[in-house]
Parts: C-alpha cells; structure tokens; sequence
C-alpha cells in the first residue's frame, strides 16, 4: 500500500525570514494525525530567506539530519563557516547535548533545507557530527545508516536514509525486506512511485510492499527512509 500526503497538507509557518512546511506535528503546528512515522519525529522543509538564520538551541538525544535542497546551508551553531550546498547532507547526533542552528549560508539567494528528527535508540551517548555529499551525482545513494556502511554518515537507530536523485526519463527501484517499511519525501520535481504520482514536497507512505519502483519523466529528488515496523 502506497497512500500519499500531500504537499498541501503539510502544516506551515512562518516569519518574516523564514517559511516552514512540517509534514509532522512541530512547534505550534498540531496535527494529532500525523506526530511522525516510527522513529521519525519531524520532516521540515525550511526556505530562509537571504542572510537569515534560525538561532542556536540546545538539543539532546535526537538525530538531526540536513539535506541542502537548494541554495547554501551552515550551521549556525558551529566553530567553522563550512558551508553546504545542493546535495551535501549533515547529520548531528545530538547525544547528551549540543548546540543547533540553520543559516543561509548566502546573502544574495534563498536556501531550501530538509530537516529531519529522528528519535535515538540509545539516551546521553557522545555527540558527533558528520557530512557527505551527493552533489549531482544521479542514482540511490545511502547517506546514513545504523552502522555507516557504504561511507554514509552513522546514526543511532535502524533507519536507512536514501536520497535518491534521477534524470527525466530515470528509473529506480528500492527494495523492502520483511519487517521494513518505508517514508518518501519528494523535495524536487514529479515522479511516480508504484504507479502513483507525486510532486515536489508531498509525502509517501510504503506499507507491505517488497518494493518501491520509482520513475520519472522530469528531473526528480526524493529521500527515503527505510524504517522497522
């Protein structure tokens, strides 16, 4: 079973800097019909505006994973002024405690960031960061897992993160094992999944497939969490 939640639907707020869409109950956004999926707490998408940041806070025991959709992205919390672009991902393993902010990594141009909470299977562990990149690079790429395999970043719960990148005319194919269920989040252009059509900031659930097929016509990009029942 595939049902989809759409674009629209997602809850959305806003300040003069900042627009942000929640497919998950956040903040004063409330939605008891959707407060995540399994480990998944929130999946936000966030357009700050040009030089805008959302402010260092302290977070504990959540996994924080950013993925730059357009634009540029830093961490407003960091030491460094390293700076993301379209298609590099971080993750924070937020442990006993450390700071996190998001800014605009530009002063010229919007930036578009995917943020994702995911709940830990382990409480007040060290806290670490890391960061891969994609960058144009076409196809289904791991970029964090429970045990790093592949190069991906590591994070502390049975969650598989793909982002998934295809050409106009692209095919890919995901497939569920026994037990695995799956959350899709399209954050680029339209694409059908399992014969259902979807568009850039909808939401898909995969319920007792065995696999996820995936097809464009136009350019498309879509993370997918493969998660336990």
């Amino acid at each position: 079973m595939i049902a989809i939640r759409p674009a629209g639907a997602r809850g959305v707020t806003r300040s003069d800097a900042l627009l942000n869409r929640h497919s998950f109950s956040f903040g004063d956004y409330h939605d008891p019909a959707h407060m995540g999926f399994g480990p998944l707490r929130v999946i936000n998408e966030i357009t700050l505006a040009p030089g805008a940041l959302i402010a260092a806070q302290p977070r504990a025991n959540i996994e924080l994973l950013n993925w730059v959709i357009v634009g540029a992205m830093r961490n407003a919390a960091a030491d460094d002024d390293s700076v993301l672009q379209a298609g590099d991902a971080s993750c924070l393993s937020a442990g006993r405690g450390l700071d996190e902010g998001v800014a605009n990594g530009s002063d010229e141009q919007t930036a578009t960031v995917l943020q994702v909470w995911i709940q830990p299977d382990r409480v007040n562990a060290v806290a670490r960061a890391s960061r891969m990149s994609v960058g144009d690079r076409d196809g289904v790429h791991l970029i964090a897992s429970a045990d790093g395999r592949d190069g991906s970043m590591p994070i502390r719960q049975d969650v598989s993160v793909f982002a998934v990148r295809l050409r106009a005319g692209g095919r890919a194919a995901h497939a569920l094992c026994l037990g695995r269920r799956a959350w899709l989040q399209v954050t680029v252009g339209s694409l059908e999944i399992n014969g259902l059509q979807v568009v850039a900031g909808d939401g898909a659930v995969a319920l007792h497939e065995n696999s996820i097929d995936m097809v464009t016509r136009s350019a498309a990009e879509l993370l997918l969490f493969d998660v336990s029942e």
